[in-house]
């Protein structure tokens, strides 16, 4: 799936992208989200809100942590 080109705003996720996310995962592909930003401030602007993510990569990798180690572990190590 190709995900239109589009203005982005600071701190806005595009729906297209939204979508993109939420059929990834529907067709089983593992999805984490990297970004500068602490994870505290994504969950507090809500900037993930409606997505789910399976691993983040924050503090401009600073942080990274798997939501569901085992999960992982039988995608990529099976």
């Amino acid at each position: 799936m190709t995900v239109p080109s589009v203005p982005l705003k600071q701190g806005v996720i595009p729906e297209a992208t939204k979508l993109a996310i939420k059929k990834a995962r529907e067709a089983g592909i593992y999805c984490a989200i990297a970004t500068g930003r602490h994870w505290v401030e994504i969950h507090n602007e809500g900037l993930v809100d409606g997505m789910y993510f399976d691993a983040f990569v924050t503090l401009d990798g600073g942080y990274s942590y798997i939501l569901n180690e085992q999960k992982a572990k039988e995608h990529f190590f099976t």
